[in-house]
């Protein structure tokens, strides 16, 4: 690993963990062909930790209001901050249990980019249909718990790597009727717990000592991570609201098909 490498992969990370094209797939790609031999479990932590700030402070008015009101369960039925938070919370559980029960099973998938190339296509196919969707006018007020069951249970699908995590529960909360800007809004505060989730999960996996010096490298990734990250959510919440949300269905079938070209040649 070094500065160069390492600052491919927080760009890498920082621009597909929020756009719809799936960042896992990503990773697997990129690690693959940058040579990397083993899982890099320490610089997967830091890149995850990266785009989580950029998603607080992205958030941060959002998240304050929110914090300010969950306990207000009086008003749960008018308060949209109070609702966002429970329904945060609800969301999360089917999603914790899948990424829990189903970790170890899917180990092998990640050394298979064949497989994962398989899946980016299938995110494309999601992706495809976004714009196409109408009548996608509910609120937090609208919202019932059974919409962000459902859009937690997706979300635990994309610990598959080449399933993109945003691209499938923004397009199932388009399906239930979110208007867009809630629908990416939810999708990326659902996120939050699943990527603080995913990052405790990565922790206890870490083993050998400490190396300083990594760290330094690291840094690279980090850095490039989190502008990156938080300048793709901007781009993101713009490219919704327009509609143009489908453009990323034909990126993920081309990444997919060049993998795929190279496996077979």
């Amino acid at each position: 690993m070094d500065f160069i490498k390492s600052t491919i992969m927080g760009v890498v990370q920082g621009a597909t963990e929020f756009l719809p094209v799936s960042s896992s797939a990503h990773l697997v790609f990129s690690q693959h062909y940058l040579g990397f031999k083993n899982p890099q479990i320490l610089f997967n932590v830091l890149l995850h930790f990266a785009t989580l700030m950029a998603v607080l402070i992205y958030f941060r008015e959002d998240i304050g209001s929110i914090l300010r009101n969950f306990y207000k369960l009086k008003e749960i039925k008018s308060n949209g901050h109070c609702r966002t938070f429970w329904f945060v919370a609800a969301g999360s559980v089917p999603t914790a249990v899948i990424g829990y029960v189903f970790r170890d099973n899917i180990e092998e998938i990640f050394g298979n980019i064949t497989v994962v190339a398989l899946l980016l296509v299938f995110t494309g196919l999601l992706v495809f249909i976004s714009d196409r969707i109408r009548r996608t006018t509910k609120n937090e007020i609208q919202t019932t718990i059974i919409d962000v069951i459902i859009i937690g249970t997706v979300q635990g699908l994309a610990i598959l790597p080449g399933i993109s995590r945003s691209g499938i529960t923004i397009v199932v909360a388009l399906l239930l009727g979110f208007n867009r800007r809630w629908a990416a809004k939810f999708s990326f505060l659902l996120a939050i717990p699943a990527i603080i989730g995913a990052t405790v999960l990565e922790l206890t996996r870490l083993t050998g000592d400490f190396n300083g010096h990594l760290v330094i490298i690291y840094s690279a990734g980090v850095i490039s991570a989190f502008v990156v990250g938080y300048l793709s959510l901007r781009i993101l919440m713009k490219i919704l609201e327009s509609r143009k949300l489908s453009y990323f269905s034909y990126y993920c079938w081309l990444i997919a098909a060049i993998v795929l070209l190279q496996q077979i040649l």
